[in-house]
């Protein structure tokens, strides 16, 4: 991809290489023709369909309060508007592993409470690094979202510790690894490359156990500031319907 960006003369031939304009169009216009998978009230509840969604009916706002107890956790830098959405939500301000595992542990006093956290850039390899180190934390963790993460310098330990048995969890589920990475449509190839590393999806164990279900959530034009309000329902939603299909 790098290559075949490089010989394009500038950013204005580069964007629809990369982000494919007009591919899949008709899946856009209609999401159900996709088949039941994507039929939302199976995952929200009655009256949560996709012409709700495209009004924001108060249909929505209501699914999201029914089906958004877990504790919502954003890590340092992410700050997006959780609280407009959901009942209960938290801001980490990150530290070492250690410290950080303790402040997002005591966010769910009750042993029963669920996390799903956000992260960004640094602190989204800190957060990968905390969860490698800490299980019982790990056991508590249904999803984690993760934002135009530093990859660069990280690509042996995703290597050695990115696997299903470093990240495994007393049961026997995946935990959802959702990754999102945005991209100024000007940045030079060089930007580009820096910004397309992901986290690898790790070879299945000889045992079968899953832990980690990567979500691709794209490379997109922009930053996640342009509309964070957007921003925020689109993620919240994309997590409790994964949730829900997951029982």
């Amino acid at each position: 991809m790098t290559e075949a960006l490089s010989a394009l003369p500038g950013p204005t031939e580069r964007l629809p290489r990369l982000f494919g304009e007009e591919q899949d169009a008709e899946l856009y216009e209609e999401p159900e023709a996709a088949g039941e998978a994507w039929r939302l009230p199976q995952y929200l509840g009655q009256g949560a369909d996709w012409d709700s969604l495209a009004s924001w009916a108060e249909t929505i706002p209501q699914a999201i309060l029914r089906k958004g107890q877990q504790v919502w956790i954003q890590l340092g830098a992410c700050d997006l508007p959780l609280s407009e959405l959901l009942p209960r939500t938290a801001q980490v301000t990150p530290s070492t592993p250690e410290d950080t595992a303790k402040a997002i542990d005591a966010l769910g006093p009750d042993g029963a409470d669920r996390f799903v956290i956000l992260a960004r850039g640094e602190d989204a390899t800190l957060l990968l690094e905390t969860l490698h180190r800490f299980d019982g934390l790990r056991d508590r963790v249904l999803a984690l979202i993760v934002i135009d993460p530093e990859l660069a310098e990280r690509q042996d330990w995703l290597t050695a510790n990115f696997n299903h048995v470093g990240f495994d969890t007393e049961l026997a589920r995946p935990t959802g690894w959702f990754q999102l990475r945005f991209l100024d449509p000007q940045a030079d190839v060089a930007d580009i490359e820096r910004r397309s590393l992901a986290l690898p999806m790790p070879p299945s164990p000889e045992s079968g156990r899953l832990s980690i279900e990567l979500v691709e959530l794209g490379l997109l034009p922009g930053s996640m500031y342009d509309d964070p309000e957007w921003l925020a329902r689109s993620l919240v939603l994309t997590v409790l319907a994964w949730l829900g299909s997951r029982g």
